[in-house]
């Protein structure tokens, strides 16, 4: 069993003679529309890797994600919470709190300034 879209996919890709590496990530971000590569997914593009050419990159980029376990997607779900400056009339405003994995921190101004 394979899935029907994506060795249609990698063969469009291949059309000019082989799949580049921006390609097989194209294929990859395909596989993981519904969050999660399944096994199905995995198996037709072990078969697409098989029978097409890809470029080295491409062949590598497409061997390393597919020896990675069931790889899911990040929760990008992010909490916000209210929070109001003691002795200030300036009204509650919503933040998020940082977090260990938090690569950056973003600061929103409000136009009429922190109320101070």
């Amino acid at each position: 069993k394979y899935d029907r879209e994506l060795p249609e996919l990698a063969e469009r890709s291949a059309a000019d003679g082989q799949v580049s590496a921006q390609e097989a990530e194209v294929l990859w971000e395909r596989a993981m529309s519904g969050g999660r590569v399944t096994d199905i997914e995995r198996r037709t593009l072990r078969y697409a890797r098989k029978k097409l050419r890809f470029t080295p990159p491409a062949a590598k980029f497409l061997s390393a994600r597919l020896k990675e376990g069931d790889v899911r997607r990040p929760n990008r779900l992010v909490r916000w919470t209210w929070a109001k400056r003691k002795a200030s009339g300036f009204p509650a405003f919503p933040v998020v709190l940082p977090k260990k994995e938090h690569r950056f921190t973003l600061v929103l101004c409000h136009p009429m300034g922190w109320g101070g």
